[in-house]
């Protein structure tokens, strides 16, 4: 489930790139959905850590924890990173339209 709202973040950012290349005017829509769904895939991994605690099922957090938290991290650096700048250029852009 994860890799689902992953997946819809990385969909989101893409479409925030597009819809800024086109000076559309919902573009902070994307932006938004974008941010939202990181959220989602990381409160879902969290949860599924949290169930493999509880039923102390140790192998399995110590085989795909340690990977997954530099993959998972990396891509909410990635997406944040590429939606701050796609909404300040956006932003930088209203400004001198209605200057």
């Amino acid at each position: 489930m994860w890799l689902v709202c992953a997946v819809i973040s990385v969909l989101f950012s893409v479409f925030h790139l597009i819809l800024t290349a086109e000076h559309a005017k919902w573009t902070w829509f994307c932006g938004v959905g974008a941010m939202v769904f990181i959220i989602l895939s990381l409160l879902i991994e969290e949860y599924r850590i949290i169930l493999w605690i509880q039923a102390e099922d140790w192998v399995s957090l110590t085989e795909t924890v340690p990977y997954q938290h530099m993959t998972m991290t990396a891509y909410a650096i990635l997406v944040v990173v590429a939606n701050i700048i796609l909404m300040t250029v956006n932003r930088a852009e209203e400004k001198r339209k209605s200057s």
